[in-house]
């Protein structure tokens, strides 16, 4: 698992049609950012809590699925309440996903585990 802010990321599986991490929180994800050439998928299998971004807000509960823009840019999201656990779904770059991997220090073992060409 990788730990960035308070998020434990998992990577589930990566190929070149789509990509499938999962997310476990307690509190507040800032500095989240959409990619301009693509838009996520945010499945929320546990919690409740609030999507910030620029102008606006909305709550979020288990069993939702959040389609979130390439062209929304910065948002956060969280709770104080529960722990929040989501899969976040996209399609990935995957030469550009697979160096990323490599430069958090995953094996070339472990990244053929869910890394698929």
């Amino acid at each position: 698992m990788d730990e960035i802010e308070t998020a434990h990321i998992k990577y589930l599986v990566a190929c070149r049609y789509f990509a499938v991490e999962k997310w476990d929180f307690d509190g507040w994800l800032a500095n989240r950012s959409t990619d301009v050439a693509r838009f996520e998928l945010l499945t929320f299998l546990k919690g409740v809590g609030h999507i910030r971004w620029p102008g606006g807000e909305c709550q979020y509960s288990a069993g939702e699925t959040w389609l979130l823009p390439a062209s929304l840019g910065r948002f956060e999201l969280g709770s104080s309440r529960e722990e929040t656990e989501i899969l976040r779904i996209y399609v990935p770059d995957l030469v550009a996903f697979e160096k990323m991997i490599a430069g958090k220090g995953y094996s070339e073992e472990n990244r053929r585990g869910f890394i698929f060409d």
